[in-house]
């Protein structure tokens, strides 16, 4: 790298609260620059650029720290009525307050195949054959999924303020972590990001589900042998296995394919559940009901 040339960090991506406003973190570092020329580099963000991903939220605070080699520069990114401090933050500790938002990431998925070959062994007799083997493919294939991420910062009340009461409450939220809820008639799996207190009863939580949309079935009408076996189709010598004719891997599964100690029987396919269902478990949670 030359000096000043700027490299995103993944790593610092992420999602803060300043005054109750959620907003976006990006970071960079800038080779062998010191932090007033990182500040300003001609590839780090400036104040009230929008974000590349998120148009609706523009930079608000830029920081520059020394790093080994040159200067980390972290930005911010929120809402462009809370830059610059004209509007009024929201009060996400509010009595019956329920905020929204919603993100889309990618969740990467690897899927397992099989080869088929022909090998050369000896018969009873000691005559060369050639026999039909199955073997795991190198690396599978690699899957990228958009999934949308619905989350809701939610304002508790908390009667009583003793550490059973905090537990009885955390405990609540534990219970539905990792379940899938039918919300509105979509199944969403949830997840706590987190709770902030205001005072001794009041209670910010940041409540996630996201929904998986599955990976769908694009090869089904491509197999030269969609039934080489159960849930397994075949293209040339490739083994691949899928849930139907919709879905390689139907939302909500995983899948595992084990092959057989003979090597010449196929691969089994199990598909399984990633997650409880509990449809209506949301309702339990604190500051819904």
């Amino acid at each position: 790298m030359a000096r000043g040339d700027a490299t995103e960090l993944y790593n610092y991506r992420g999602r803060s609260q300043r005054d109750g406003v959620d907003g976006i973190t990006t970071g960079w570092f800038v080779e062998d620059e010191g932090v007033d020329l990182a500040k300003v580099n001609a590839s780090i963000p400036k104040y009230r650029d929008p974000h590349p991903d998120y148009p609706d939220l523009i930079a608000r605070d830029i920081v520059a720290s020394r790093s080994p080699g040159g200067s980390i520069v972290t930005v911010n990114y929120a809402p462009p009525q809370y830059v610059g401090g004209s509007v009024p933050p929201i009060n996400t500790f509010a009595e019956g307050f329920i905020g929204k938002d919603v993100s889309f990431e990618y969740e990467d998925t690897n899927i397992p195949i099989y080869i088929q070959t022909g090998v050369l062994a000896t018969d009873a007799n000691g005559d060369l054959t050639v026999k039909t083997v199955y073997d795991t493919g190198e690396g599978g294939i690699p899957f990228r999924k958009a999934v949308a991420y619905y989350r809701v910062p939610i304002a508790i009340k908390l009667v009583g303020s003793t550490l059973n009461d905090v537990f009885n409450l955390t405990r609540i939220i534990l219970e539905q972590t990792g379940k899938i809820h039918t919300i509105f008639g979509q199944d969403l799996v949830f997840n706590c990001e987190g709770i902030d207190q205001q005072d001794d009863e009041t209670f910010n939580a940041i409540y996630r589900w996201y929904k998986d949309p599955g990976i769908p079935n694009t090869l089904f009408d491509d197999f030269d042998d969609p039934n080489a076996g159960t849930n397994l189709g075949r293209i040339g010598t490739y083994i691949y296995p899928y849930f139907d004719e919709d879905f390689l891997i139907e939302p909500f599964k995983g899948v595992s394919v084990i092959g057989n100690e003979d090597p010449e029987q196929l691969p089994r396919v199990t598909f399984f559940d990633k997650y409880e269902r509990e449809p209506n478990g949301w309702q339990s949670l604190p500051g819904i009901a």
